[in-house]
């Protein structure tokens, strides 16, 4: 995997990419922030917000590629590879998210 192999590829290739890269960053945010609600407990409210916000957007992005899975021929191998890419992404990052929640939940009482 190079990043000239993505200058090269088909369009849906580079989305299938783009949609991956943005539900990894959403997550891992989402984690840094449910790091900072138990460090610093002033910030709570608007980080939980947040945190929601990047969940939807993930949510939403999942959805956009499962949307796009029957449109046309053209579009299955994206939604295909996209989908099982994004959800998979989420569904890890959602149970290290979990286990970062009890950890810290038992480090800051």
């Amino acid at each position: 995997f190079s990043l000239s192999y993505l200058k090269t590829a088909p369009t849906w290739a580079q989305t299938a990419y783009v949609l991956l890269i943005f539900t990894i960053i959403f997550q891992i945010l989402t984690l840094v922030f449910d790091a900072l609600m138990h460090t610093k407990p002033a910030l709570k409210k608007k980080l939980n917000i947040a945190a929601i916000a990047l969940q939807f957007l993930t949510f939403f992005i999942c959805c956009l590629s499962l949307g796009l899975w029957n449109s046309n021929s053209y579009w299955q191998g994206l939604s295909r590879g996209t989908s099982y890419n994004c959800v998979g992404a989420s569904i890890f990052f959602s149970m290290v998210n979990f286990a970062a929640s009890v950890a810290l939940m038992i480090l800051f009482p």
